[in-house]
């Protein structure tokens, strides 16, 4: 009585850390709402990350741009390298928290005891996040060297 108590609990603050607090009907967590409610929080820490690689790489593409105007190919190329390794530890900072969410979600369901097809549609919305930001730090490079490129001709 006591385990169940703890586990409803931690599943509550869990769930509620998630804004997942309308997944309890009676006392007892849906397992797919739970799962919505992840997909959804997983989805929304790749958009958000792909949003700001993107702003980022704006910004990056323009102090390139700014700075091979005023003929520094030294500080192009420096922007360019900060740019890059910036952008990549923001999508690499991303992927571990779509990574932390998976697990904690995935753990909370099998305790939950949802079917595997509830499990894997989670597990299949955190690849498709994780594929969305590297897709985004992909096009942010060829941006960035495509924005150094022009400063060649």
């Amino acid at each position: 009585m006591k385990s169940t108590l703890l586990l409803t609990s931690n599943l509550a603050i869990f769930l509620l850390s998630l804004g997942a607090s309308p997944a309890f009907a009676g006392g007892d967590p849906d397992p797919a709402k739970v799962a919505a409610r992840c997909t959804a929080r997983i989805t929304q820490i790749g958009e958000v990350a792909s949003a700001r690689i993107s702003e980022g790489c704006d910004a990056v593409v323009a102090r390139i741009e700014e700075a091979l105007g005023n003929g520094d190919v030294e500080g192009a190329r420096d922007a360019a390298r900060r740019g890059i390794r910036r952008l990549r530890r923001a999508a690499a900072n991303a992927g571990d928290e779509i990574a932390e969410t998976t697990r904690r979600c995935v753990r909370v369901l099998r305790r939950l005891g949802a079917e595997e097809s509830v499990i894997q549609g989670v597990l299949s919305s955190a690849r498709e996040a994780q594929g969305a930001i590297e897709s985004s730090v992909r096009a942010c490079v060829a941006a960035i060297q495509a924005a150094l490129g022009s400063g060649r001709e």
